[in-house]
C-alpha cells in the first residue's frame, strides 16, 4: 500500500506504507435516502441515491514507520511539519480535502501481475484466477480514520489501520460556466484503478 501526500498541489510525494497481512478490506458504502408517501405510510416506497464513500482497512506486519507517523498526525496539512499526538492550535475545524489534509491512498494487488503459466488452450481465468483482477485501487481523497497498535512491545508487531475515503470534487469542472458538467463528465471521483503514479515501483 502506498500514499501520496502531495496530490492537491499536483506534486507527487509518494510514500510506501507497508505490506498488509491477508490482503486489504475494501468496503464501498453507497448512501440512500428514503422516499415516503402519504398513501404508502412511513415505510419507504423508494430510495434516492445520495452519494457514496468507502472504508479501507488492513493489518500490516511490515510497514514504514515514517510514513505511518505522517499519517498519524491527524488534521495536518500536506505541508505541515509532522507532530503525531500533539494538539496543534488551528487543527480543530480543518476541512480535510479543501485544506490539503487528506491524501491519495493506493492499494496494489500484487497477484494481478502474475504471468499465466503454460497450459495449452485452457482459459486464462483458469490458468491465472487473478487475470481479471484490476492492478489496484486509487482513492483520491482519504484520511486515517483509526490506527491500532495491538500488543505493542509484547508480541510480533503489527499495525491495524482503517481509512475513510471520500469523493473528490473535480474543481476544474466546478469552475466552468453554467450549465455544468456535461452528462458524460464525472464531477466526483470516489475511486478508480489508475496506479500509474507508482508504475516504476511495481513488478513487471
Amino acid at each position: 500500500m502506498w500514499v501520496n501526500l502531495g496530490f492537491r498541489e499536483n506534486v507527487n510525494e509518494l510514500l510506501f506504507l507497508g505490506f498488509a497481512r491477508g490482503g486489504v478490506n475494501i468496503a464501498i458504502d453507497p448512501v440512500y435516502a428514503p422516499i415516503v408517501t402519504d398513501t404508502g405510510g412511513s415505510a419507504p416506497t423508494d430510495l434516492i441515491f445520495d452519494g457514496s464513500s468507502a472504508m479501507v482497512s488492513a493489518s500490516f506486519t511490515r510497514w514504514n514507520e515514517e510514513s505511518y507517523a505522517r499519517l498519524a498526525d491527524h488534521g495536518a496539512k500536506s505541508t505541515d511539519a509532522r507532530r503525531r499526538g500533539a494538539g496543534v492550535l488551528g487543527r480543530v475545524g480543518t476541512i480535510m480535502g479543501m485544506a490539503t489534509a487528506a491524501f491519495q491512498l493506493l492499494v496494489i494487488f500484487p497477484y494481478a501481475f502474475q504471468k499465466n503459466p503454460p497450459g495449452g488452450n485452457r482459459p486464462a481465468a483458469i490458468l491465472n484466477p487473478y487475470a481479471s483482477m484490476p492492478v489496484g485501487y486509487r482513492f483520491p481523497q482519504a484520511v486515517l480514520d483509526r490506527d491500532g497498535l495491538p500488543a505493542r512491545g509484547a508480541r510480533p508487531a503489527h499495525l491495524d489501520l482503517t481509512f475513510r475515503c471520500l469523493r473528490q470534487t473535480k474543481r476544474e469542472l466546478l469552475a466552468k460556466p453554467l450549465p455544468f458538467p456535461a452528462e458524460n463528465e464525472d464531477l466526483y471521483l470516489l475511486y478508480d484503478h489508475n496506479v500509474d503514479a507508482i508504475r516504476g515501483n511495481l513488478p513487471d
